[in-house]
């Protein structure tokens, strides 16, 4: 029997997102307009530049019966594709770009909320939500100690021990400016 990693920063990864306020911006609508946006995120050059092997179709579906939005690593039996399930309360762009980032991830191998997510998160809010939702999530990200890889550098364990706002941006924080 295979465990999975322990997700040690799930609780101050959703307090970053609660607080980024990234999470309170218009719904979607319909599971085909989640999946619709999902699809052309995961079709941006930077994105597929930085995970080629990201998928290029989801399967969305509306999460009936659930009380949490949910990614399917694993591809679903019948399509092949993998499977994101959002309850009706979760279809804002911020929550699609949160489960499609679990998409990214093996969360077999690392931590669901690990540092390699929180990359892959970080980066899906700046190319499909623009700079400044990303740098709201990025600075809360800081402020809650959720550590981020930087998925530039690729995922081999090369992972920082904080956040990768500049150094000159975190000096800044710190210093009350």
């Amino acid at each position: 029997m295979t465990t999975r990693p322990r997700d040690f920063q799930r609780s101050r990864a959703y307090a970053a997102e609660e607080a980024s306020g990234i999470i309170d911006g218009p719904t979607l609508g319909s599971v085909g307009a989640c999946r619709q946006w999902a699809e052309s995120v995961l079709a941006l050059p930077g994105l597929r530049a930085t995970y080629p092997d990201a998928p290029c179709r989801v399967l969305v579906t509306d999460g009936r019966g659930r009380r949490r939005a949910l990614a399917d690593y694993d591809p679903d039996p019948a399509t092949g594709l993998r499977r994101i399930r959002l309850p009706r309360w979760a279809r804002s762009r911020a929550m699609v770009a949160h489960e499609v980032a679990h998409l990214l991830i093996d969360c077999r191998k690392v931590p669901g909320h690990g540092a390699e997510w929180a990359g892959a998160y970080l980066l899906i809010v700046r190319l499909g939500m623009g700079d400044r939702s990303g740098d709201r999530l990025e600075e809360s990200f800081w402020e809650h100690r959720v550590k981020v890889s930087n998925p530039e550098i690729g995922l081999d364990n090369r992972v920082s021990s904080v956040p990768i706002m500049s150094s000159q941006s975190r000096q800044g924080k710190e210093d009350g400016r």
